[in-house]
């Protein structure tokens, strides 16, 4: 028998923690199956292989993080992770992290949620899933139909709760106390929203048309508007409504101030999730100072 193509060795003084090493074309893990962990790249690169389309939508390089769905209560791989090339990886188990921003401030908490939100989006315009025609859309009137706040509070501890990534992240926001919900009838109050006050928009009502990446998004509740490009002082992108909106508010400048001193780990999740948002694998060079990577001197 040939040598196992994926081997675990423990981190010595790192408790749970493992470095991963992966021949080329190795499956980490399946689409479905139980998120646990979560994958720091230290070298090679790991396919995202869509579990029905059999389509790559992203592949983390050195530096970069994925796997974050572990961090969320319930979360189970909405990917097959392959092998590029010859890879080595740090596994971090999902549990102390998930303590850790369960631990933060909810505004920051907030960041966290709307940035793992905005990501789910443009995986599936990279899957080509989204439509020209029907909005993406994930269904919150149905989540919270006959459900108390404290309910749909419970529902997320659960487990087994059985929502999506996006169900899951969308609800998460919308409990969230820190966030108010603002209202849109006209383009030009939704980019002074945006492009004047610096605030990330996410819809909980209505539709909006924008173009992002050289791609047109036709995005209704569960659409994030602004936060990755805000967190990179991206030039503004062109928006228009597709009737009246409502949306949580995200003010960015007082929310980076909230990361000082914030759990390195978790930083780092975060970094990768904008840089695979935009689709780039290097921090781009007006990325806010504290998700900034930190350069050897």
């Amino acid at each position: 028998m040939g040598a196992d193509p994926v081997r675990r060795v423990p981190v010595e003084g790192q408790r749970g923690f493992h470095r991963v090493s992966l021949d080329e074309g190795a499956v980490l893990f399946e689409a479905g199956a139980p998120a646990d962990c979560l994958y720091l790249v230290e070298a090679g690169r790991v396919a995202m292989v869509d579990g029905e389309s059999g389509a790559v939508f992203g592949s983390p390089g050195p530096g970069e993080a994925f796997g974050e769905q572990a961090i969320l209560r319930g979360g189970v791989r909405g990917a097959t992770a392959r092998a590029e090339a010859p890879s080595t990886l740090l596994e971090i188990p999902a549990a102390g992290l998930r303590q850790t921003l369960e631990g933060q401030k909810t505004a920051v908490q907030a960041l966290f949620h709307c940035a793992m939100l905005e990501l789910s989006l443009w995986n599936q315009g990279r899957q080509g899933v989204l439509s020209a025609e029907e909005p993406f859309s994930v269904p919150l009137e149905r989540l919270m139909l006959g459900r108390s706040r404290a309910q749909l509070q419970h529902i997320l501890q659960l487990e087994g709760h059985e929502l999506s990534v996006p169900e899951f992240l969308l609800l998460k926001l919308v409990l969230n106390p820190k966030l108010h919900t603002l209202a849109f009838t006209k383009e030009v109050a939704l980019k002074q929203a945006l492009f004047s006050h610096g605030q990330a928009l996410v819809l909980t009502h209505g539709a909006v048309i924008f173009e992002a990446g050289g791609q047109r998004v036709f995005g209704g509740p569960g659409t994030v508007l602004g936060l990755a490009s805000g967190l990179c002082r991206l030039p503004p992108f062109e928006v228009a409504l597709a009737g009246s909106v409502n949306a949580l508010a995200l003010p960015l400048k007082r929310l980076l101030g909230e990361l000082d001193g914030m759990n390195a780990g978790i930083l780092a999740v975060l970094r990768s999730i904008i840089l695979r948002t935009l689709g780039v694998s290097e921090a781009p060079a007006g990325l806010v100072a504290p998700l900034a990577p930190k350069r050897n001197a």
